[in-house]
């Protein structure tokens, strides 16, 4: 049984380079403004960096502390120039809603099917996504930002039909590469 300490340490680990990512690459694809782009790729890098979090740990619990730094990493793009509230805070609201949804699906007695299929990520990658929706429109109420919900339908279409393909198909793909080559690593 690992202890508490080490959980700690591989949620740190993975967290840090998961905000890393998120206030560099993150920042870049919101900064060149191309609807959609973010939400392309940002969830599989992350879901890459929860799913090391877990596998190193054992636990599903390091899935959300990984999320916690991760977060709080992403808020630093608040002291960048041309960030907005909305830009910076909204990504952070979307790590840790992302890793709710994944906590919970890893949690599941058939955890090891949730990567299986397309539809499997695909429900994964569209369940964070209402919860993220969700949870904008609580934010938005009590702290009178922007929501999800003033978007317009366009928006709210592709970012829960199209922007859930995308992250489904990008995932899939990346999760055949990456096995690829730890069969060739382990052969050698």
């Amino acid at each position: 049984m690992m202890n508490q300490r080490k959980i700690l340490w591989i949620s740190l680990f993975w967290g840090a380079l998961w905000g890393l990512a998120e206030a560099t690459v993150g920042h870049f694809v919101h900064w060149i403004s191309v609807p959609g782009i973010a939400g392309f790729v940002m969830f599989p890098i992350g879901l890459f960096f929860m799913l090391h979090a877990f596998k190193q740990s054992g636990k599903v619990s390091a899935i959300f502390f990984a999320a916690l730094v991760a977060a709080n990493i992403k808020l630093i793009d608040l002291f960048l120039p041309a960030q907005s509230l909305f830009t910076v805070t909204n990504p952070a609201v979307a790590i840790l809603c992302e890793s709710l949804v994944v906590m919970w699906a890893f949690s599941l007695k058939d955890s090891k099917q949730v990567l299986s299929s397309l539809s499997r990520v695909w429900s994964l990658a569209f369940i964070w996504r209402l919860v993220y929706a969700i949870s904008t429109l609580a934010l938005g109420s009590i702290f009178s930002i922007q929501s999800f919900a003033e978007m317009g339908s366009g928006h709210i279409f592709r970012f829960f039909l199209l922007d859930s393909f995308a992250n489904a198909i990008l995932i899939l793909a990346f999760g055949n590469v990456e096995h690829t080559i730890m069969v060739e690593v382990e052969k050698a």
